[in-house]
């Protein structure tokens, strides 16, 4: 889906990272489209997830994406029935 990745991490934490909220934002300016969106690469050294298009890349750092699927994890949690 155009805005949401699923991540693994190396010791089995898998999450949801819903990004439709802050892709108007202009960190975001060089991926409008769903091919722009899913041509993200991992940069296993760095530890963060990529997308290398336009003047620069946009960065996404692992521990920030991890902290952001535990938070929206607890949150989608709160309000279940």
């Amino acid at each position: 889906m155009f805005g949401v990745l699923h991540v693994v991490f190396d010791d089995g934490y898998e999450g949801v990272l819903d990004l439709r909220s802050v892709m108007d934002r202009a960190i975001w300016q060089n991926i409008r489209t769903k091919e722009d969106f899913f041509k993200i690469e991992l940069d296993r050294i760095g530890g963060q997830l990529f997308w290398p298009k336009g003047d620069g890349a946009t960065e996404l750092p692992a521990d920030g994406i991890r902290a952001a699927c535990e938070h929206q994890e607890k949150l989608l949690r709160s309000i279940r029935w």
